[in-house]
């Protein structure tokens, strides 16, 4: 275990915070669709 977090010390995250913020936003976008697409009635 110590040389795993050795280890941790030196890597950095692979993605930065603007790339989450990014898919955060997709998918509040794709749950507003799917709601959609449930409360519109095929017979419009």
């Amino acid at each position: 275990m110590r040389h795993f977090k050795k280890a941790l010390e030196k890597i950095r995250p692979s993605i930065t915070s603007d790339m989450i913020k990014y898919y955060k936003e997709w998918g509040e976008r794709i749950k507003l669709v799917q709601s959609k697409k449930i409360l519109t009635p095929f017979y419009t």
